[in-house]
């Protein structure tokens, strides 16, 4: 009998622990006994502590502990497996619970740690094989240099400062759990880790894992802890995990026990935590298919739910031309859908300051970050230094379907800090505050930034998604904002007093390139920079600026010399009239010491006007109104069926020239040319067209010479579309008539219209429209010509009229070819 018990003991353990092979095969360890107690012989090849356990069914095995396994594992060269018994004590839900009662010996070769081999195993939950302290033990598991290229899968890890800590290469961490223990559902308790996983080696992936172009594996459940994740290694790759959340996502809070009260699941700090970042992954896209047709597969994580920032970045590269980072395709602040509101306590994303190259996004959809319900900003850059960051193709603010709100509790995206920096195709809305700011630490230098393509207040398909601030908000630093859309905010762009050289061009605001209303509450545009060189438009680079509910383009207080150039205000680039509710362009409040632009400077060379002409039309009130103290050129513009005057100096409506021109106001209320209707003529076998006027304004009162534009006229408005040419009016001239003679390619036809004119100092302070006459008829000895009052008083049509009507398809053909300008002729 005793030989019979010897020989079952025997072969149940060589069958528990096999032959020791060469160091190329790899030995299984099977761990069937939840104690901690050490092996009898840790470099034998054997697991066994000396003692035994019975099985019910086996009958008695060499007693082999977690310890135990791991003590055999270091003590041989080459991969070994670590896998869990049925033999194991299992709690009624299924758990074996590991207790160490000091630290695990450090892992120093090739392991793999195969929890889903537990009986209970079920990837639906956190695993079933959980290790928490029973004793003074720092960390869970601690994987060295010689342990690179190990696995750990299907382990729960709870109550130590670290759950695992990482110091080798190409370690792959899977399906396992850091911080929370699911029970019996719908119970969930908190082990609370330190930190959950530290990383400090190179090319280890945190997740899911990348093998021949296909995602394999699972995510981990990285909840509960202090910090779920703290990256200070290179080459991570932290893909398909839950961090804040339960393991499918979409449990935030829950109870440990029936009478327990609800508990965050989240990590009371920051979900991820990068202290460098050379290579660094958070999200990944696989591209497979032909390079005419590719197809992109996403696989991000879930990081929501936690008591800081979501993804927190303080980030020191020694190399700074290593590969930098990248955070795509993840849910920062939502459930795993998308759709509820699981935000972070403070910002999505935090970068305080990032040495390596960062990118959050990506040109595809599939790299899209969903950004929404945060606490703080969905994005922010603080104020330690970026060196370059893309921010490109998220969606902030919104649900996963681009639609319902989940707004963020501060701004959408916030750049306190970067050089470099561009933010590109995002979707931004429902934020509480500015849809973007930019600058908003004066303290803090920020470089170049780039705002580029991104639908702000509204989506691609025009549904309203309404940001409370501005939709862009400058405060400092040198910013191009260009071809956005932007709509629905209190106003669309706004550049403040420390704001400088900042570039506006190609979007739209308070409508979309459907001529949709998407307007702001108050203006399109407002600028109050001293600073200022602004420019709001350029040539073939205009913005089309229209529905708003105050003026298209405010220039406030004391802004300085900025440009408008090239804009459509109130009227559509296709010609649909999208009114601004008050003035196009307004000048308020005294803007600036130096002479804002409103298409041309006084000395723009004439034949560059056509090009830089804003069209301002349909606007409520005035085409362009300046208030007192406030001083611009406006030339070459084209303004058309506004509600009230071209331009309106000092906003209180038509100004009279008065004798001298010595009062004061905006543009010091320059006089307006006098244009003599009678002495105004078309010479039609010269092709020319002779307008005789003078300006009333004396040498001492303004700054000569005068540069006088001619312009046929809206009939209705008396507002100037289309510039006949110029002529410079000298000081020597000063109250003098002088005639300005335009020749023109084409004959005179139909339809001459209206001519109006302004005068712009050469300090580029440009008056009124004045004295519209209409362009006579060829031939007739006395010209046809009325004043404003006159013209909307006529009873009866004109001549010129007359032949209009009957020659319906006859329009001016007015292409300027030359001008002269002289003395009048003597008069009779």
């Amino acid at each position: 009998m005793l030989r019979s018990l010897l020989e079952t003991i025997a072969v149940a353990l060589a069958a528990a622990t096999m032959i020791v092979p060469t160091a190329a095969e790899a030995i299984v360890f099977e761990v069937n006994s939840t104690a901690d107690t050490i092996d009898a012989n840790p470099s034998d090849g054997f697991c066994s502590t000396g003692s035994w356990v019975v099985d019910p069914t086996t009958g008695p095995a060499p007693e082999c502990t977690l310890r135990a396994a791991i003590e055999q594992a270091n003590g041989r060269i080459g991969r070994d497996v670590v896998r869990f018994s049925s033999q194991l004590l299992y709690g009624a839900d299924g758990v074996a619970w590991f207790r160490p009662t000091y630290p695990y010996p450090w892992i120093l070769d090739v392991i793999e740690i195969d929890g889903t081999t537990a009986p209970h195993h079920d990837p639906d939950r956190t695993p079933r094989v959980v290790i928490v302290p029973n004793g003074p033990v720092f960390a869970g598991l601690d994987l060295v240099g010689p342990a690179s290229g190990s696995e750990i899968r299907g382990l729960s890890f709870g109550g130590f400062f670290y759950g695992i800590r990482v110091w080798a290469n190409r370690v792959w961490i899977e399906g396992c759990a850091f911080g929370i223990h699911e029970d019996t559902a719908p119970y969930i308790v908190v082990h609370a880790n330190e930190i959950g996983i530290s990383v400090s080696g190179d090319h280890n992936w945190i997740g899911a894992k990348v093998e021949n172009g296909a995602f394999v594996g699972r995510g981990n459940v990285v909840s509960g802890n202090v910090i779920g994740i703290e990256n200070s290694a290179t080459n991570t790759h932290i893909i398909g995990n839950k961090i804040g959340t339960d393991s499918s996502g979409t449990i935030r809070r829950a109870r440990s026990a029936e009478t327990s009260p609800m508990s965050s699941l989240g990590n009371t700090e920051v979900g991820i935590l990068v202290d460098v970042g050379i290579g660094l992954e958070i999200g990944r896209v696989v591209q497979s298919g032909s390079a005419q047709n590719p197809t992109y597969t996403a696989m991000g994580n879930v990081i929501s739910n936690n008591g800081s920032h979501g993804i927190e970045i303080h980030e020191f590269s020694s190399d700074p031309t290593a590969p930098g980072m990248k955070i795509v395709a993840n849910e920062i602040g939502t459930d795993a859908t998308g759709m509820l509101d699981f935000g972070n306590g403070d910002s999505g994303i935090l970068v305080s300051r990032a040495d390596a190259a960062l990118v959050i996004g990506g040109d595809v959809s599939a790299a899209s970050n969903l950004v929404s319900g945060n606490g703080g900003d969905g994005i922010e850059t603080g104020i330690g230094g970026v060196r370059s960051a893309k921010i490109v193709g998220n969606r902030i603010g919104v649900a996963a379907d681009g639609l319902s709100p989940l707004p963020n509790g501060e701004q959408g995206i916030r750049l306190d800090g970067g050089d470099d920096v561009r933010v590109e195709g995002n979707l931004v809305g429902h934020s509480p505050n500015d849809a973007i700011l930019i600058g908003d630490t004066p303290t803090q230098e920020i470089g170049s930034v780039e705002v580029v393509g991104n639908y702000v207040g509204m989506n691609q398909d025009g549904d309203a998604l309404p940001n409370t601030g501005a939709g862009i908000r400058v405060e400092h630093g040198w910013v191009t904002i260009r071809a956005n859309t932007i709509g629905n905010a209190r106003a669309g762009i706004v550049v403040r007093d420390a704001a400088d050289q900042i570039e506006i061009y190609e979007n739209f605001v308070g409508t979309d390139e459907l001529a949709r209303d998407q307007g702001n509450v108050e203006s399109g545009v407002l600028v109050s920079s001293i600073l200022g060189a602004n420019a709001i438009g350029d040539v073939e680079r205009g913005n089309v600026i229209g529905w708003n509910g105050g003026s298209g383009i405010v220039v406030d207080q004391s802004a300085n010399a900025n440009l408008i150039v090239g804009n459509f205000v109130g009227v559509h680039s296709d010609g649909t009239p999208i009114p601004n509710g008050d003035h196009g362009v307004h000048l308020r409040r005294g803007a600036g010491t130096a002479p804002a632009v409103i298409g041309s400077h006084a000395t723009t060379p004439e034949a560059d006007l056509a090009g830089r002409a804003n069209r301002i039309a349909y606007n409520v009130r005035d085409a362009v109104a300046l208030d007192d103290g406030s001083s611009a050129s406006i030339r070459g513009n084209w303004i058309k069926g506004n509600g009230k005057l071209a331009i309106d100096l000092n906003d209180d409506g038509k100004t009279a020239n008065d004798s001298g021109d010595v009062d004061q106001g905006a543009n010091r209320l320059q006089n307006s040319p006098d244009l003599d209707r009678d002495r105004t003529e078309v010479d039609d076998a010269m092709d020319e067209l002779r307008v005789e006027y003078r300006v009333t304004s004396d040498v001492g009162a303004t700054a000569y010479p005068l540069t006088i534009d001619f312009y046929l006229a809206d009939r209705t408005t008396l507002g100037p579309i289309r510039h006949l040419g110029s002529d410079s009016y000298p000081a020597a001239a000063a109250h003098q008539p002088r005639r300005a003679t335009f020749s023109f390619e084409e004959e005179l036809e139909n339809g001459y219209g209206i001519i109006v004119a302004t005068a712009t100092s050469s300090l580029d302070e440009t008056s009124e429209v004045r004295t519209a006459v209409l362009v006579p008829e060829p031939g007739l000895a006395a010209s046809l010509a009325v004043g404003l009052l006159g013209l909307r008083g006529l009873a009866r049509r004109s001549p010129v009229e007359a032949r209009r009507a009957r020659c319906p398809a006859a329009r001016p053909t007015l292409a300027a070819r030359s001008r002269r300008a002289s003395p009048p002729p003597p008069r009779a």
